[in-house]
């Protein structure tokens, strides 16, 4: 995933939530299962420079995920359906599902690793804007069969595995905030907020989208001609999110718009009409009604953003250099196009199949 700032409503935002896409988006069927009679399991899952990655931790996950409606409905909506989360037999898990989540719980403990041992310190500040950031990645996009909230999703999560995934998301904040020389904490994000004004200070927005120019320029003199901004919007902004609430997008950053829309907003006076902007094939008209400045949470996800690229390469690094052995039962540890993943079993070990019948029905399985 990508704030503490309202979710982006419109398709000119920018989120910068980092996506766990580790189980959300899963391949294709695999044929060993999970959990199955005698399976044979060392005392961890993984091990990442020293440290266990617990059999518990791994089955926490699993059974999270899996009893969580909408985050299950998340993942099959992704992966093409039930079987990309249960195995054939009961009580089972299907290997790639059990491979993705240790792969995300591998990298959490190595990027845990390297902030514990660069001493960042992490405040309550932290643990708000990942918990809201993760509402906002797990949220269902528009049109989903999936009908729950990201908010919804997280609470629905056990709690061991909430917090495992609010921790990791908390240290890559961290370690962005770490890249620009700032801590996640209270004394910390209100520093940066003082010396960082203009990328810190909220502008409430207001915007209609339109197909054309000639189009824009019309409304435009249609609202210099008393006709109020939101019914302008209302009866003709092509984004139906923002149109219903007469064309308000929220208090945001600078850097919560796409490329120059931020900084074009951020520079447009207070209760003035913007001239016509475009905007991929569309044509924007803004309007900024006030300019607060940010509470600390989002002063925080200001500071996050400003870190976040440097860090995401650092991310990829931490991972790559961490050593890491996984237990054969779950797959092995590879690289895949760039990235290191614990890759699946390619044949079903016998004491991991329940029964002959398990390994034909498997292979039916999606069809």
């Amino acid at each position: 995933m990508k704030r503490l700032a309202p979710r982006p409503a419109c398709p000119y935002h920018r989120l910068t939530v980092r996506r766990f896409s580790l189980l959300v988006c899963l391949g294709a069927v695999a044929a060993v299962l999970l959990g199955a009679c005698d399976a044979q399991f060392t005392p961890f899952a993984a091990r990442v420079d020293g440290a266990a990655v617990s059999q518990s931790a791994l089955d926490a996950a699993l059974d999270s995920v899996a009893d969580d409606p909408g985050y299950r409905c998340l993942v099959e909506t992704a992966s093409g359906g039930p079987t990309h989360v249960t195995g054939v037999a009961p009580g089972t898990y299907n290997a790639e599902f059990a491979a993705g989540a240790l792969s995300l719980l591998i990298e959490a403990a190595a990027i845990r690793e390297v902030v514990g041992r660069l001493d960042i310190a992490e405040g309550e500040v932290a643990t708000q804007l990942a918990t809201t950031q993760l509402a906002a990645d797990l949220t269902p996009a528009t049109g989903s069969a999936c009908a729950v909230t990201g908010a919804e999703v997280l609470a629905d999560l056990s709690g061991r595995y909430r917090t495992a995934l609010v921790q990791l998301q908390a240290d890559e904040d961290a370690l962005a905030a770490h890249a620009v020389g700032v801590t996640l904490t209270d004394s910390g994000v209100a520093s940066y907020e003082r010396q960082h004004r203009s990328s810190t200070t909220l502008d409430c927005t207001w915007a209609i989208e339109v197909a054309s120019e000639a189009k824009a320029a019309q409304l435009a003199i249609a609202i210099d001609g008393g006709v109020s901004f939101a019914t302008v919007a209302r009866k003709n902004s092509l984004d139906a999110r923002s149109a219903d609430a007469g064309g308000y997008l929220g208090c945001v950053l600078p850097a919560d718009l796409k490329g120059s829309l931020g900084k074009f907003v951020a520079q447009l006076p207070v209760g003035v009409l913007s001239r016509p902007v475009p905007f991929t094939k569309y044509w924007l008209l803004f309007k900024v009604t006030r300019r607060p400045a940010a509470p600390l949470a989002q002063a925080a996800a200001a500071v996050v953003d400003a870190g976040m690229a440097k860090a995401e390469k650092q991310f990829a690094a931490i991972v790559v250099a961490a050593h890491v052995s996984v237990d054969p039962a779950y797959g092995s540890w590879v690289r895949v196009g760039g990235n290191w993943e614990v890759r699946s079993p390619s044949g079903p070990p016998i004491d991991l199949v329940p029964n002959p019948s398990a390994v034909i029905a498997d292979s039916n399985l999606g069809r």
